[in-house]
């Protein structure tokens, strides 16, 4: 199969040739690939448990400079096994959106007729997961990341694919500086909206800095936990929402409930990937615990056993969802 693409209008010969062997028929079928979600350029790669994919790429350059120019990578998936997708912007203020899309019909071309298992909007960086689920051994999958906002600057895009199973784990899951063991470098502060009581925003220490300096509503609580700022095979990732419907207040979800939300709660606007951590029923580290306000509802806050405890005691307003994640200590 041979695609061209942002080709002019006019005639073109295609020619077929016999290069060895007996002379056979042809067919020759020409189609015309949808120019929106083709988009500007095209990269071809295929996949295997020990071979990954790395490929860095200019999104809105100033040859490309308007809303949602992208570019797009089809990868071959070869075999069972979830694969990690991670798309990376060098550009601090970048509005990358990223779209993982399925090959339903096999054709080896994005076009309408192919589903978005998942998509990422605003964001500097995105990290997604494709199960057997969504992307079965032997089809292909697109991945595309598009400039949101019109812009002359562009952006360099880094992808990063492999198999989630290509990192060794190590034998001594609980020692944290190990550098085959996820890294939990990245401390969270918390801060309590005081215009919506009760509700609470946990941000790193460069986000901390500006909410000091331009939010005064929102009171400083002190060292919430640390993260991982990095994708890591044994990490799932955190995304972060904020509640339209309460400005100020937000949700951190991983990725399974982060669909449902896309899906089903439009008040909830998704900015981008939070954080890293072990999901809540890996036994790997230190459990958090997520809470609603009923009081408030939409709204949630995260803490550590202890605090579980007097909430629990205290608070009754504030009810116990279960453990949300876990981070070494």
């Amino acid at each position: 199969m041979v695609k061209y693409f942002n080709t002019a209008g006019g005639k073109y010969i295609a020619e077929v040739s016999n290069f060895s062997g007996s002379v056979s028929n042809y067919t020759l079928s020409v189609a015309r690939l949808d120019p929106f979600v083709m988009g500007d350029r095209m990269q071809f790669a295929t996949i295997t448990p020990t071979n990954s994919v790395e490929d860095s790429e200019t999104v809105g350059a100033p040859r490309y400079a308007v809303s949602f120019s992208n570019v797009t990578w089809e990868i071959k998936k070869t075999s069972a096994g979830n694969i990690d997708v991670s798309l990376t912007s060098d550009y601090s203020e970048a509005q990358m959106r990223a779209r993982i899309y399925q090959d339903t019909n096999n054709n080896g071309i994005l076009d309408n007729q192919d589903s978005i298992i998942t998509e990422r909007n605003n964001t500097r960086n995105a990290f997604i997961t494709i199960t057997d689920a969504d992307i079965s051994p032997d089809q292909s999958f697109f991945v595309m990341a598009s400039h949101q906002e019109p812009s002359f600057s562009g952006f360099d895009v880094l992808l990063s694919a492999s198999y989630s199973n290509d990192t060794p784990i190590n034998p001594d899951p609980t020692n944290p500086t190990n550098p085959t063991n996820p890294q939990f470098d990245t401390p969270l502060n918390r801060f309590q909206n005081s215009s919506v009581p009760g509700t609470y925003l946990f941000a790193g220490e460069e986000e901390s800095q500006s909410i000091r300096q331009n939010f005064s509503n929102f009171a400083e609580e002190g060292f919430a936990f640390s993260v991982s700022s990095q994708p890591h095979q044994e990490l799932i990732v955190f995304n972060r929402f904020q509640n339209r419907n309460l400005p100020g207040t937000y949700l951190y979800a991983g990725e399974e409930e982060s669909r449902s939300i896309r899906q089903n709660f439009p008040n909830f606007v998704e900015e981008g990937v939070a954080f890293y951590a072990f999901s809540g029923d890996a036994n790997r580290g230190t459990d958090f615990y997520r809470f609603q306000n009923t009081q408030q509802p939409g709204t949630y806050l995260f803490v550590g056993e202890e605090e579980k405890n007097s909430i629990l005691a205290n608070f009754p307003q504030f009810v116990l969802e279960g453990i949300a994640f876990e981070v070494l200590s």
